[in-house]
């Protein structure tokens, strides 16, 4: 008898050390688990080059340790800011993607028509190269007649001919080019921010049916200058024989 209360005895310690253990560790699980911390979010797709307001931007609570990713914790840090790259709902803004608008004063905003082979797969937030472009009777384009028009233009939205941004739902180029094709729109229409010395050339472009106007997407800006260099060699190219050219 005496050697079951024992055996009985050491069962329960058991248990209970077991029990003990388990509770803490879920302890610890929990209280990492739920300590949060309420950080400013937009509470829709905002396109790039947006002054955004106070009704833009609600809080959302994240795990603790999120306030450290170079996000930033304040909603007075994004309002009346200007985001420079698109801002997805419900999630943490970046501390490079606002700027203060006096920063932008030397920006002017154009838009233009195009179709899917001369955007480059360009969406809101890359940065390309307009150029301006000419067809022959058989609509194959001449590239004699290729000018360049703005350099490190940034695109700011893309929307369909009734203005609805195609991109504000995360979808891929491939998935709202064919929502755009289904629709029966001729044309996507692109918003630019280009210097103002180059406004100018950019904004026949906009015309209805325009198709003088093609991109080059890149990752990065050019260096000073570039506008002049990129000219040189679109003349290089040019005054090599039509043979040439093609071969390249």
């Amino acid at each position: 008898m005496k050697k079951i209360v024992i055996a009985s005895l050491i069962v329960v310690m058991i248990g209970l050390s077991v029990a003990g253990y388990s509770y803490s560790k879920l302890t610890k699980y929990a209280r990492a688990n739920k300590a949060t911390v309420n950080l400013p979010v937009p509470n829709r797709y905002i396109p790039p080059y947006t002054l955004i307001a106070p009704e833009d931007i609600t809080t959302k609570p994240f795990l603790k340790g999120t306030e450290d990713q170079n996000v930033l914790t304040l909603p007075r840090e994004i309002i009346g800011k200007i985001n420079t790259l698109p801002l997805s709902p419900d999630y943490p803004v970046h501390v490079n993607a606002v700027t203060d608008p006096d920063g932008l004063w030397d920006l002017q905003f154009v838009t233009v028509n195009m179709d899917v082979s001369r955007a480059a797969g360009a969406r809101p937030g890359d940065i390309v190269d307009v150029y301006s472009i000419k067809t022959d009777q058989q609509g194959n384009w001449l590239p004699e007649n290729a000018r360049i028009l703005a350099v490190n233009a940034r695109v700011v939205d893309v929307t369909d001919t009734s203005g609805n941004s195609i991109f504000s739902e995360g979808k891929t180029v491939q998935q709202s080019v064919t929502g755009i094709i289904k629709g029966a729109a001729p044309s996507l229409i692109y918003k630019l921010a280009v210097r103002p010395e180059e406004a100018v050339g950019v904004v026949p472009g906009g015309a209805p049916k325009s198709t003088g106007i093609a991109f080059t997407k890149k990752f990065k800006p050019s260096v000073p200058q570039a506008a002049k260099e990129v000219e040189q060699k679109v003349e290089k190219v040019v005054q090599k024989p039509v043979g040439q050219v093609q071969k390249q």
